[in-house]
C-alpha cells in the first residue's frame, strides 16, 4: 500500500470546487486508512501515515494548491490541521504495533484524538470552500 487514497482525476481551477476535492480526497484517505487498520498482520507503514504530503490532501495543500487560495491564513491553518491529522493517524499505528488496542480504539472513536483532528481540517475546509 504505498499510497492511502487514490489520485484525484481532474483539479478544479474553481477555488470552492478546489476545496471541495481537498475534502473529498481527505475522506477517501480517512475510510482507506480506517480500512487498513482492519488487518491487523499488515498495518500500513507508519512513516508513509506520518507524511502528510503522501496522500492526495497534502499534496494538494504543499504543491497543488491554486495561486488564489495558497498563503492566506485559511491555507496555513488547513496544513496545520493536515498535519495534526496524520500525527493522530501514526499515534494510532504506533499505539497497535505496541498492543494498545484499546487506546487506538478510544483515538478512532467517536470523541478520540484521530476523530478529533480529522473532524477538525474537514470543519475548516467546509468553512473555507464557503468563504469562497
Amino acid at each position: 500500500m504505498s499510497r492511502l487514497a487514490p489520485s484525484l482525476q481532474a483539479r478544479p481551477a474553481d477555488p470552492a470546487d478546489a476545496i471541495r476535492s481537498a475534502i473529498a480526497a481527505h475522506g477517501l484517505w480517512k475510510a482507506r486508512f480506517r480500512g487498513s487498520l482492519r488487518e491487523t498482520d499488515r498495518l500500513p507503514d507508519i512513516a508513509l501515515v506520518r507524511d502528510e504530503s503522501a496522500c492526495e490532501c497534502g499534496s494538494w495543500l504543499e504543491q497543488e494548491c491554486i495561486a488564489a487560495l495558497r498563503g492566506t491564513p485559511a491555507h496555513a491553518e488547513a496544513c496545520r490541521r493536515h498535519v495534526d491529522v496524520h500525527r493522530a493517524a501514526a499515534w494510532v499505528v504506533e499505539l497497535l504495533l505496541e498492543g494498545k488496542d484499546g487506546e487506538a480504539a478510544a483515538a478512532l472513536g467517536h470523541h478520540g484524538e484521530f476523530t478529533r483532528a480529522s473532524v477538525g481540517l474537514t470543519t475548516h475546509l467546509m468553512r473555507w470552500q464557503r468563504s469562497c
